[in-house]
């Protein structure tokens, strides 16, 4: 049950992310582009709610902070494949 909540999750933020890019994306290499959009979808993903619920619970602040980075790592990579994939697409429309 965990396991496939977590794989939903994530398939609903690719599935967004693999949505958004080609409206956010104003040119430049893609692989850079889908890096920084990564990044950002990966902190507006968890760090407002994590926030939210530190407050609210009582949690750490630097386990916030910590969790906040792996995502935009995580979201970071996520982002080179979409903008890798994005970029292939552009090429073969101009060929």
């Amino acid at each position: 049950e965990g396991t496939g909540i977590i794989l939903t999750a994530y398939l609903i933020l690719g599935i967004f992310m693999a949505y958004l890019y080609p409206l956010v994306y104003k040119g430049g290499r893609p692989t850079v582009e889908g890096l920084k959009f990564g990044m950002i979808i990966g902190l507006l993903w968890v760090f407002p709610h994590q926030l939210l619920a530190a407050g609210a619970h009582g949690s750490s602040i630097s386990y916030v902070l910590k969790n906040a980075v792996l995502h935009m790592f995580e979201q970071g990579i996520g982002g080179i494949i979409i903008g890798i994939i994005y970029g292939r697409q552009l090429m073969a429309e101009k060929s």
